[in-house]
């Protein structure tokens, strides 16, 4: 998604960065470098609970702090990283790469099964809460640095 049309008029988005196919603004972005680096332009996906970005259409490629609100105006889509394992991560179909790496952590590759997970590595069932064994913390070198290493559109697009 880009910012061109009524986005470019209103002023504010000159940072052109797009979050869960929401333009962001610069003050927002201003805000959530603080926590999660420096943030280039580009249209991104991002799970405000597990801290997993990537570029819309591709796999995870890091993890910044979770819950940094200012990138999460609207939910996580489905499909925003081209997943085809019918594994759910909050909401988000895994990428085999994303599922084969957290696979090592401990999760099952169920097709069908929607999971919710958190940054601690805290794992439920999504369809009933259920709370699965703990994945372990999924970053914690964020914990050591108190911020992330920023979001940015690799040169050759990562492919899953």
């Amino acid at each position: 998604m880009g910012l061109e049309g009524p986005w470019a008029r209103r002023g504010g988005y000159s940072r052109r960065v797009v979050v869960n196919s929401v333009p962001i603004t610069d003050a927002a972005v201003a805000r959530a470098e603080e926590l999660a680096g420096p943030i280039h332009p580009g249209s991104y996906w991002y799970d405000v609970h597990a801290g997993f970005w990537g570029v819309i259409g591709g796999p995870c490629l890091g993890i910044i702090p979770a819950g940094i609100w200012d990138l999460a105006l609207a939910p996580l889509l489905r499909h925003c990283s081209s997943g085809q394992t019918l594994v759910l991560v909050n909401g988000r179909e895994l990428q085999r790469q994303d599922l084969d790496i957290l696979m090592q952590r401990g999760l099952l590759d169920h097709p069908g099964a929607a999971y919710l997970l958190d940054i601690h590595g805290n794992l439920a069932d999504a369809t009933n809460g259920e709370p699965l064994p703990c994945l372990g913390k999924l970053a914690p070198s964020l914990e050591l640095k108190g911020r992330g290493a920023g979001m940015f559109v690799p040169k050759q697009p990562t492919q899953g």
